[in-house]
């Protein structure tokens, strides 16, 4: 069975702030090692787009703090891109104290990001009493400030995607008569758009 639906959207206005590396942070001696598999993201907050992950264990050059020293500026070894940790998932050493600040300065955007607009799905059910189930899901842009979308499959995000994303396709295994709930929010530093939602039943 394949069904297909489209939400009408009204977008919101939007922007953001920005945090710019000091030109000494290359000199910094400090190192922090991951304690647990940690998302490295492109700004000090979970808001920010995801750039990585490094892995437990993991030892990186720490370049810059936050302001708060809740957020580490490291360098990940995988990636030629600075991107920012927090300090709840790792240790540090090495001479923390003289780790300069990131300076904060505010961008062209300063407020959370529109929702998508033109919002479609078509869904398929495959199977008997388990039935595997395929959501494709595509939408318009309508912010120029997000640094991206997340994804929601029943409440629990299921999937971040960087910004300028417009499709993302879910596939999962569900009982016969489950009633899934779909929602999608963009999101940068500020805050999050409210969600885009459908509901369909296989």
């Amino acid at each position: 069975m394949t069904v297909q639906a489209a939400l009408a959207t009204t977008p919101t206005g939007s922007s953001a702030t920005t945090a710019a590396i000091p030109p000494t942070a290359a000199g910094a001696t400090s190192v922090y090692t991951a304690t647990d598999n940690v998302n490295c993201r492109m700004g000090p907050g979970t808001n920010f787009e995801r750039v990585t992950v490094i892995p437990e264990t993991t030892t990186v050059p720490i370049l810059a703090r936050a302001a708060s020293v809740d957020w580490w500026l490291v360098d990940p070894p995988d990636t030629t891109a600075s991107c920012w940790v927090s300090a709840e998932f790792g240790t540090t050493s090495g001479n923390v104290g003289a780790v300069p600040a990131a300076t904060s300065s505010a961008g062209t955007n300063s407020a959370i990001p529109a929702r998508p607009s033109n919002f479609n799905y078509t869904y398929n059910c495959v199977g008997g009493g388990t039935k595997t189930v395929t959501t494709n899901m595509t939408w318009t842009d309508a912010s120029d400030n997000e640094n991206g979308y997340r994804i929601y499959r029943d409440g629990v995000e299921i999937a971040e995607l960087t910004a300028n994303t417009t499709h993302y396709v879910d596939t999962t295994d569900a009982p016969a008569g489950h009633v899934f709930n779909f929602g999608i929010a963009a999101f940068n530093d500020v805050g999050i758009s409210p969600q885009r939602t459908f509901s369909f039943t296989c």
